[in-house]
């Protein structure tokens, strides 16, 4: 059985996912997936997003089986009404963002959680994706934001607004213009749907995850402790 991993009320856990470890054939683990998630994976015709796609789906299973004191062929997901995976018959929460060769797991008990990571990288509509997904409060804000700085405060900007949608359970559905951040400061919720509550319910956390990345956890708590951990699949 797995070493077991405990989950304080008031913590939230982050783990940092590699996807890039070539010192292990993740496809080896393939009978951990189920079926749908196999059929996923194959879908990808690219081997390198393939092989990405298939680490971190593995790595998730290992990595919650250590939460559940499962093995993670036994772990069961569910789709909530809007897309959003979950857990079947337990209290834990999680949430998965990928980029390149990197991912992040967000565990916690507060299912109202949402984590996101991008690397930053030229966008030749940046302009035009400021237009369709700011609030009129954060494209007034953008027009302050010198040149040079533009690239790393999209993105810090950016992994703020996904993690909301993915914390509220909409996604995009939601629409990305319908919360606002303050970009200027610490990238705290300003407004919101009133159907997620009050800004303040919410809490927003930049996380360090080197280099021209972004990456932002966002959870309607009042007030939480986040560990940033490595996550060894071997462990």
């Amino acid at each position: 059985m797995s070493l077991r991993i405990n989950l304080p009320h008031d913590e939230i856990h982050v783990w940092q996912l590699s996807l890039s470890n070539t010192l292990i054939d993740w496809f080896e683990y393939a009978e951990l997936l189920s079926k749908t998630e196999q059929d996923k994976v194959a879908r990808f015709r690219n081997p390198l997003h393939r092989s990405r796609a298939m680490a971190v789906r593995v790595q998730l299973r290992l990595l919650l089986s250590h939460y559940l004191m499962l093995e993670p062929q036994q772990i069961d997901f569910q789709t909530e009404q809007y897309g959003k995976p979950v857990l079947s018959n337990t209290n834990l929460a999680f949430n998965l963002s990928h980029s390149g060769s990197d991912g992040l797991v967000a565990v916690s008990m507060n299912s109202q959680m949402g984590v996101d990571i991008e690397h930053w990288r030229s966008l030749d509509n940046l302009d035009g994706m400021v237009e369709r997904n700011f609030s009129a409060t954060e494209k007034e804000i953008w027009l302050r934001v010198p040149k040079e700085q533009q690239t790393p405060v999209f993105f810090h900007h950016w992994t703020a607004k996904e993690a909301f949608i993915k914390a509220t359970g909409r996604g995009l559905g939601m629409g990305l213009a319908r919360c606002s951040f303050d970009i200027a400061g610490d990238t705290r919720l300003l407004a919101c749907p009133a159907e997620y509550g009050r800004p303040e319910d919410w809490q927003s956390y930049q996380l360090a995850v080197g280099e021209k990345k972004s990456a932002t956890l966002v959870i309607k708590a009042k007030a939480s402790q986040l560990v940033l951990k490595n996550f060894n699949p071997k462990l």
